[in-house]
C-alpha cells in the first residue's frame, strides 16, 4: 500500500515487555488504579488488549463495594481469549433461553447461530435495523403469533433475542459487527 510506505512496521508479540506494559497502563487508567485488578486483568489477557478491554467493560459495569470486591470478579474472569467468547455467548443463550421459556437448548443455540452468522457472513458493519430485520427472518417463529401489532412483537422481539445479543457486539454509528 503506497500510503504506508513511509512506515517502518513492527512485530507485536504478545508478550512483548512494551505490549504487556501498555495493557497494565491501560488497565490501572480504566479501572481507577487499581493496581492488583490491573494485574490479574493483565495476567489473565495473554498479551492479548481486546480482552484487556472486555474485561475493563465487564469490570465497569458492576458497583463494587471495594478495591477487594472487584479483585475478586477479575479473578473470577475466564483465563484467556477463548474463555471470554465462551463465556459470552454462554451468558447470552442463558439469557434468551431464560426469557423463552419453551424452548430447548438446541433451539437457544441455533437462533444465536441464525442471528449471528449474517454478521460473519457481511463485508460490512449491519445497521441495527438491518440485523433485526434479518434475525426476525431467520427466526420467524420465536415469538408467539397471538400478537398481530407488529411494533409489539418488534419490541418483544428486540428485548428478548437482540438485547441479549447485543452485548455480545460493537455498537458503532447506529450499526453492529462482531468484536474480533
Amino acid at each position: 500500500i503506497p500510503a504506508l510506505k513511509d512506515f517502518q512496521p513492527r512485530v507485536l508479540e504478545v508478550n512483548d515487555e512494551e505490549n504487556l506494559q501498555d495493557i497494565l497502563e491501560y488497565c490501572k487508567s480504566e479501572l481507577g488504579g487499581m493496581d492488583s485488578v490491573a494485574q490479574e486483568v493483565l495476567k489473565k489477557s495473554g498479551g492479548l488488549f481486546l480482552f484487556a478491554y472486555l474485561a475493563r467493560d465487564r469490570i465497569k459495569g458492576r458497583d463494587f463495594k471495594n478495591e477487594s470486591e472487584m479483585l475478586d470478579f477479575a479473578e473470577s474472569l475466564p483465563e484467556n481469549m477463548k474463555g471470554m467468547y465462551q463465556d459470552s455467548f454462554k451468558r447470552g443463550r442463558e439469557e434468551i433461553g431464560v426469557k423463552l421459556k419453551n424452548q430447548d437448548e438446541d433451539q437457544v443455540r441455533e437462533l444465536v447461530y441464525q442471528c449471528v452468522s449474517p454478521l460473519l457472513a457481511a463485508r460490512e458493519p449491519l445497521t441495527e435495523e438491518q440485523w433485526r430485520l434479518v434475525c426476525e427472518e431467520a427466526c420467524p417463529d420465536v415469538l408467539p403469533r397471538e400478537s398481530t401489532r407488529d411494533k409489539v412483537r418488534e419490541a418483544n422481539f428486540r428485548k428478548i433475542v437482540l438485547d441479549p445479543l447485543l452485548k455480545l457486539l460493537v455498537r458503532r454509528d447506529g450499526k453492529v459487527e462482531l468484536l474480533h
